[in-house]
């Protein structure tokens, strides 16, 4: 009858844990331990401690995370996860410092707990790097890209990736001219051919059969 009466009495308002900010948080109802029930029914577990933020609902007779959540650094947003039930699955945000302005480190998302799409990095405010992910392993073309000098923002190195096999051409490019001066083939991680070119003019300089550690 008790748990009857405390269920009754559990303040209600609409609120959507996948669209919930960070300044929620700020609200006197947003107490770390406070049960709240969303309009649709469902309870929720207000966690707001100064290390962390967002929502918990039961599952399997335990408290997990879901919906947005929100990890912090002092005051400084240190990450922004994303959870259905316990796993991560939604977006996700890691941030750093760079010249005093919090700014991206990583983007990318979560599917049933595993990465998925494609994932970035950045040093600072510059792309850094393009990361596919299938089912939680690199899958298809990684591209690291420069982010100084003349070609800054153009790949330095492409490598191809099956279910988190390097397999097929990875390709080096000249920091002078963006001009591709290396590429080596793979088969699941063990190294097959070589290829070097001219970094300006393109001509095949070498070929070699890794392998053999012969010229084709």
């Amino acid at each position: 009858m008790l748990g009857l009466l405390l269920a009754l009495s559990l303040p209600t308002r609409a609120i959507d844990p996948f669209e919930i900010s960070l300044e929620t948080f700020q609200s006197s109802e947003m107490r770390d331990g406070t049960h709240l029930t969303g309009d649709d029914g469902t309870q929720y577990r207000v966690d707001n401690t100064s290390y962390l933020k967002g929502l918990s609902v039961r599952k399997d007779g335990e408290w997990v995370p879901h919906g947005r959540r929100f990890l912090l650094s002092g005051d400084r947003l240190s990450e922004h996860i994303t959870y259905r039930r316990g796993l991560r699955d939604g977006a996700y945000t890691r941030y750093t410092v760079s010249n005093g302005e919090n700014v991206p480190d990583t983007k990318g998302q979560y599917h049933n707990g595993k990465k998925s799409g494609v994932w970035k990095r950045y040093d600072g405010k510059k792309l850094l790097q393009k990361i596919p992910y299938e089912n939680g392993r690199i899958h298809g073309t990684l591209i690291e890209y420069r982010i100084h000098g003349e070609h800054a923002g153009t790949p330095a190195v492409e490598k191809e990736y099956r279910h988190g096999d390097l397999h097929g051409p990875t390709r080096r490019y000249s920091a002078n001219t963006g001009n591709l001066i290396l590429e080596t083939v793979y088969e699941h991680n063990m190294k097959m051919e070589q290829t070097r070119y001219h970094e300006r003019s393109g001509t095949i300089l070498q070929e070699v059969d890794l392998r053999s550690d012969t010229p084709l």
